[in-house]
């Protein structure tokens, strides 16, 4: 099954949030990248790789011709087993090529696609620097980067959650669950929205359905979530930081309970002591977390 690796946001400065990443969950900088369509720093918690952006020029994005300034989450990519054999998937079930991202024969690649909605997403055989499925670190040509893991025991927090705004839940989700073989845990409603979660058995992935008109928010990626042991400290350490509250969701009695948060950016992210239903670190018990509506 192909597993989700990566997720990508835009900064302001790239510097300022990898100190930001790394103070506050203990990342680990895996290196920078400055190419024509722009710059990115790698931070890794040792699963998830986690892509600091500044793009330029009109490539690789879809800002148009105003890339610079962008702020928020981009895009996030799945790590599979054949680049052809999932290709020919998604292509079957409504996704579309959209370009292609480093060189195939030095390793660092990553092919870019839109879902049936336009949202971006990556997939890559070799997989990203900071992760554990990596399969190229001895590469030369990207002797640059830190193919070190994280030491798990410096970890402050770990990406065990992403999420993405759609329009239409049943529709995306089953494309996700054909193209990747993610599996279908439910639905929740709730009066900001309803989503469905889908996994791979390590990270929780939320298509979400926001309750407002369709001309008010735009289909992709929109927050990813960091699983932490304490709560009040972590909130301690965004906030020296430089992040800011921005509001809790769900009910902290129970297991499905996230404090949301937003960088000096302003780009918004979870937090969660529990976990995310469909990870192997969720930690709510059956009889206290969400209940949720069986999957179709």
């Amino acid at each position: 099954m192909a597993r989700l690796r990566h997720f990508a946001v835009c900064v302001g400065d790239l510097d300022k949030a990898a100190r930001f990443y790394g103070d506050v969950f203990g990342m680990k900088r895996h290196g920078r990248e400055d190419l024509p369509i722009g710059s990115a720093v790698y931070m890794g918690d040792g699963t998830i790789n986690l892509a600091l952006l500044n793009f330029k020029g009109n490539k690789g994005h879809d800002f148009g011709d105003k890339p610079e300034g962008q702020i928020g989450a981009n895009h996030f990519g799945f790590q599979v087993d054949s680049m052809k054999d999932t290709q020919a998937l998604i292509e079957k079930h409504g996704g579309t090529f959209f370009f292609d991202l480093g060189d195939e024969r030095k390793g660092n690649f990553e092919r870019k696609f839109k879902d049936p909605e336009g949202i971006i997403f990556d997939i890559s055989e070799n997989g990203w620097v900071g992760t554990d499925g990596r399969k190229i670190k001895a590469d030369p040509a990207h002797a640059f980067l830190d193919e070190t893991l994280v030491p798990q025991e410096s970890l402050k927090g770990r990406i065990k959650h992403m999420a993405l705004f759609v329009r239409e839940l049943e529709k995306q989700a089953e494309f996700y669950q054909a193209v990747f073989g993610l599996k279908h845990l439910g639905y929740d409603h709730q009066p900001m929205g309803s989503a469905v979660y889908l996994t791979d058995g390590t990270t929780n992935l939320a298509l979400i359905r926001p309750a407002m008109p369709e001309d008010k928010y735009k289909p992709g990626a929109n927050h990813c979530g960091f699983q932490v042991g304490d709560l009040k400290q972590a909130e301690e350490w965004i906030q020296n930081a430089g992040g800011s509250f921005f509001f809790d969701f769900g009910d902290a009695k129970h297991g499905n309970f996230e404090k949301k948060f937003k960088d000096h950016d302003g780009v918004v992210f979870d937090i969660s002591k529990h976990g995310w239903v469909g990870t192997e670190t969720y930690t709510a018990k059956k009889d206290s977390a969400a209940v949720m509506a069986p999957a179709k």
